[in-house]
């Protein structure tokens, strides 16, 4: 029993259980209050300028929406993120910081017919957003911004879905919610699981509007108020992404609330090769830990919740970390056993370990069917039997990641990933 408990712990947890459960409560609340809203709008009557949490009655238009782009040497995949862009706002809408490119991607901007402006030298992601910002004066021009990554895919109802959300005043940001561009590689496999799992189990529960502790708004597809922009510090040195440190900015100025929704979709590019996957998952650690120590600890539910979750976290990964001395033991002591060299105590240990990871092989595959029913993708039950693996990966670079962030800062020089071409898909749709 205790080893069945401790696996639980280790792949599911008290957050998890948490979130999962406030997130079901959200979603069967809104679908009581869509119901209601429904036979309320048939009987004449107007939800949404009844609304006490209208700032002025007006509605969000697309008119008043910037699409906000840094870019750095990416040709192969900006012309498709450009034209899925088109389909849902004008391209005279679309602005593209160039951050010291060398190749044509300032050109293929251009050939779209969206703005550009061509930044020299290289000031990194954050620093190419301000002075994209800053340089189109967007920030008085617009009402609001929606920050794309150069292989972000908006799904075409993107702005449909996500601009009512700001007809409550309450709301400063939107956290669009991340699909992976599939290509049948165990790396995107892995990624398309992650997804999935911490956007339904965590984030939707996270960013209901009585809860709001989400920790991330991410840079691929997030849409702003403008008006909360200049508050926030974008290029805040030292730091390696600014994802991570715009939300914790929002959270702890008390700016607003963040909404989150599965349909404000964007699909996205994820690493298809070893060196890319540790890159990024490097990357993403050292800046969440270096946003940590930037920000330190405040007075906040945020916190209180974040350190729950940080304590969950890594006591899970120290176990999954150490996860190969067990494995070693274990096919040690089997062949010990063959030869007689190996007391029973230490055998009867073997086997209890044995056991202790069947479940937890068991408990992990859960997360891999639930997956690939929920998004419909069988494949994922090829994979997963390797997903533990990962989930090592992950443990290793969350550590030291932890260290290298008690060092220097970033200088906020930045390489994009290693994209691909791929073919048509559903994130055109």
């Amino acid at each position: 029993m205790l080893k069945i408990l401790i696996s639980i712990f280790i792949i599911f947890g008290f957050s998890f259980t948490l979130w999962s459960l406030i997130g079901l409560f959200r979603f069967a609340f809104e679908s009581f209050s869509s119901i209601r809203n429904k036979r309320k709008n048939g009987n004449g009557k107007s939800i949404v300028k009844n609304s006490p949490d209208l700032t002025d009655g007006h509605e969000p238009q697309v008119s008043e929406v910037a699409i906000v782009m840094a870019a750095h040497n990416e040709e192969l995949v900006i012309t498709e993120s450009l034209e899925a862009l088109k389909k849902i706002i004008p391209a005279e809408n679309i602005f593209v910081g160039s951050d010291g490119s060398t190749d044509r991607t300032a050109e293929l901007v251009r050939y779209h017919g969206a703005n550009v402006y061509e930044i020299n030298p290289n000031r990194g992601k954050a620093g190419a957003l301000l002075a994209t910002l800053n340089h189109f004066q967007i920030n008085d021009k617009f009402k609001y911004v929606v920050f794309v990554d150069a292989d972000t895919r908006l799904r075409c109802d993107y702005l449909k879905n996500a601009l009512p959300l700001f007809n409550d005043s309450k709301i400063v940001a939107v956290a669009g919610y991340a699909r992976s561009i599939w290509k049948n590689n165990i790396y995107i496999a892995y990624r398309y699981r992650v997804w999935l799992t911490v956007q339904l189990f965590f984030r939707f529960g996270m960013c209901w509007k009585h809860t709001n502790v989400n920790m991330i708004v991410p840079g691929f597809a997030s849409m702003y108020r403008t008006s909360v922009l200049s508050k926030i510090n974008i290029d805040r040195p030292g730091l390696v992404i600014e994802d991570f440190n715009m939300t914790f900015e929002l959270q702890k100025k008390r700016l607003g609330k963040i909404a989150h929704h599965p349909s404000i979709t964007g699909y996205t590019q994820d690493p298809d090769s070893f060196k890319e996957y540790c890159g990024q998952i490097k990357r993403w650690n050292l800046g969440f830990w270096q946003t940590i120590k930037t920000h330190g600890i405040w007075s906040s539910i945020f916190w209180l919740n974040l350190i729950v979750y940080l304590t969950e976290v890594i006591l899970a990964n120290i176990v999954i970390l150490v996860l190969p001395i067990f494995i070693i033991y274990l096919l040690l002591a089997l062949l010990f056993n063959q030869f007689g060299l190996i007391t029973e105590d230490k055998l009867n240990f073997a086997y209890l370990i044995f056991d202790w990871l069947v479940v937890l092989f068991i408990l992990d595959y859960i997360y891999t069917l639930f997956s690939a029913v929920v998004g419909k993708r069988p494949e994922l039950l090829l994979y997963g039997p390797t997903m533990i693996f990962f989930r090592w990966i992950d443990a290793f670079y969350l550590f030291s990641a932890m260290i290298l962030a008690g060092g220097k800062g970033s200088t906020g020089e930045w390489k994009p990933p290693v994209r691909w071409k791929e073919a048509k898909s559903e994130s055109t749709i």
